[in-house]
Formats: C-alpha cells, structure tokens, sequence
C-alpha cells in the first residue's frame, strides 16, 4: 500500500514538475502569447539577441519597443540575406503582429538586438527583457542563455 501511494504521489509530482517547467516557456500578456523565449550569447561579448514566438489571439497589435538593462541600446532587427549573399541587419521601427497571427523572432529573421553590452551574456544564467507592445502594453520576461551560435531554443545545451 505504501509503494502505490509513494509511486502516485511521484507521478503526481513529476507531472507538476513538467508542467510548471512548460510553461515558463509560455506566457500569456492580454491577446498575445509570448512561446519559446530565448537568447543567445555573443561570442565576442559586445551584441547579443534575443528570440520567441509571439501568437496573438486577439485583433492585430504591434509589437513597438524592447529594453534591458542589459545593454545600452535595445532594438528590433531583421536579418536577411542580399542577392549578393551578404547577411544584413535592418532596424525595425515596429513588428506588426496580425490578428490571429504568429511572428517568429529566430536566428537569421526578426531578433531584439542587444548592443553595448553592460555586462557578459553568460550560458546557463537569464536576460531580464520588456517588450512593448502597442495595445497589449508592456511585459516584461526573462530569456534563458544558450550558448554562442546557438540557433534553435531547446536543443543547444553543451554536452561537456
């Protein structure tokens, strides 16, 4: 008897656990869901980015501004590459987020820019973040930091 409610009692805990562990992965601000949000540290200290996936369930919202105190300057770029094949970063003013609709800030695409670095990026530690959004208001999360040249959130862990 004792074995059966020793093993519920674990399998109820490991279902919590990996249930709370899921949804720091995921939150959710007024209409906007905010998945998967994650950085990547920089390999020369100076830059860093910022990536997630930003669904909203509601009418269209833009998505106006992002701070640290992180870095001295935090913006919102988008990466493409050039018909000369020469990758290039651009400033955006804004990031509509249509109704219904999911932008995906990734390696190579969208990204929060983190520039002039106050301190180290470090692997393993968090990246306070707020994001500003133009109906949806401010929220502010944390980033988990993968390691330099990370390029999918969840799948970069060192194996050491």
């Amino acid at each position: 008897m004792k074995n059966k409610i020793l093993g519920a009692v674990v399998a109820l805990f490991s279902v919590f656990a990996i249930s709370t562990f899921a949804s720091a992965d995921e939150i959710k601000h007024g209409d906007i869901m905010i998945k998967d949000p994650w950085a990547r540290a920089a390999a020369n200290q100076k830059v860093g980015a910022g990536f997630l996936k930003l669904h909203n369930m509601g009418e269209a919202d833009v998505l106006l501004a992002a701070k640290s105190d992180i870095a001295k300057k935090v913006e919102i770029h988008e990466s493409s590459m050039s018909a000369e094949g020469i990758m290039r970063m651009v400033k955006q003013d804004s990031l509509p987020i249509p109704a219904g609709g999911m932008v995906e800030l990734k390696p190579g695409s969208f990204h929060i820019m983190f520039m002039k670095l106050n301190e180290k990026m470090t692997e393993g530690e968090k990246v306070t973040v707020e994001l500003i959004f133009e109906k949806a208001g401010p929220i502010t999360l944390e980033l988990p930091v993968h390691k330099a040249g990370a390029m999918k959130h969840g799948h970069e862990h060192s194996h050491n």
